[in-house]
């Protein structure tokens, strides 16, 4: 059996264009997963949306979903359709690090991951995936298998200047908010609880931040 450096690539999702297209700097994560597709077994889309806008539609009138969308560019590319698994449940970055972890990496026993996300985005991605993946089981032990983690960033290419200012101060304050609100949760259990009660795009009462930026061309 081939041996290959990460048992999975997982692209951050960062907005969508149409049902083939996504903005340049969501572009260039896709451009650095193809060019990395040999080095690992499988590649991860994430993303169904961002609560903050409507849910775009197709062509025939049906959901479209971010992840389905970077599938679409990847299977374009001559990646084979079989080597993509999709997580298209999430709704933020959040949401992309445990529901990837609960529905395909922990199942599939896929340990050795490189996670791959813009430059403006990564500290905070860093920050939730070591914090998620590192999290214990509902046994209080530790996850049986480590997690080895590994992150590359790519270029904020052709966003405008004021977008990435906002962006990246908002990344910053969100940072500061996620470790101040899961610094006591240290089981899966736990932060399942915080997530689903507290966190404001999956718990059943919705109130969407006043700060809202046009996440679709800029997360």
């Amino acid at each position: 059996m081939k041996q290959h450096k990460y048992d999975a690539i997982i692209i951050l999702s960062g907005g969508i264009r149409s049902e083939t297209t996504v903005p340049p700097w969501v572009q260039e994560r896709l451009n650095a997963a193809i060019e990395l597709k040999n080095q690992a077994r499988y590649i991860i889309t994430t993303s169904a949306a961002t609560p903050h806008l409507a849910l775009p539609l197709d062509s025939n009138k049906q959901p479209l979903y971010d992840a389905r969308v970077m599938n679409n560019i990847l299977i374009k590319s001559g990646i084979n359709p079989n080597k993509i698994l999709t997580e298209s449940f999430s709704l933020d970055t959040v949401g992309n690090a445990i529901f990837t972890k609960l529905l395909i990496t922990n199942p599939l026993k896929l340990k050795n991951l490189l996670i791959i996300t813009s430059k403006f985005h990564m500290p905070r991605s860093k920050v939730l995936f070591q914090k998620i993946f590192n999290l214990e089981e509902d046994n209080n032990q530790t996850t049986q298998s480590k997690y080895y983690l590994e992150f590359l960033s790519t270029d904020n290419t052709n966003m405008p200047e004021d977008q990435l200012k906002a962006r990246t101060n908002k990344e910053n304050r969100r940072i500061k908010q996620f470790q101040e609100e899961t610094k006591n949760l240290s089981t899966i259990k736990q932060f399942q609880e915080w997530l689903l009660t507290v966190h404001g795009a999956y718990k059943s009462k919705q109130k969407v931040s006043s700060e809202t930026v046009d996440v679709r061309k800029t997360y």
